[in-house]
């Protein structure tokens, strides 16, 4: 494998996600789209139409924001995924500055000159900053 092409996160409100993201990480709308409730159920076995906007990044990559907004509760939940881990450059300056905004952050100091930084979107998903 050479690199991901995109990642999937379920959003409890797209329109608030996609400000996140494209505010704090400057990803670009790529695209917006529907999917019929047919094929969300046939691939995800949500009986929902999705919404979904892909957020690109400068390389390619991109992160699809999905909202199922026809779904039952419970919803849909991010499947699994403990994490993703962004290149933000300075992350301790990033993080410092995401804590200073009110984004809920996480800093851990693991001894040896070794730290992790993490900051959660608005649905509660940890992004790891990495540089």
């Amino acid at each position: 494998m050479s690199w991901i092409h995109h990642i999937g996160i379920v959003c409890s409100d797209i329109k608030k996600s996609e400000q996140f993201y494209t505010k704090y990480f400057g990803l670009k709308r790529a695209r917006e789209t529907t999917v019929p409730s047919a094929e969300t159920n046939r691939i995800f076995g949500i009986n929902s139409t999705a919404h979904i906007i892909a957020l690109g990044a400068e390389n390619g990559q991109e992160i699809e924001l999905f909202e199922f907004p026809d779904a039952q509760p419970p919803k849909p939940s991010q499947g699994g995924i403990s994490h993703l881990a962004l290149f933000v450059g300075n992350r301790r300056e990033y993080h410092d500055r995401l804590k200073a905004k009110g984004i809920d952050t996480i800093f851990i100091d693991r001894g040896e000159g070794r730290y992790v930084y993490f900051v959660k979107d608005p649905d509660g998903n940890l992004i790891e900053l990495r540089e």
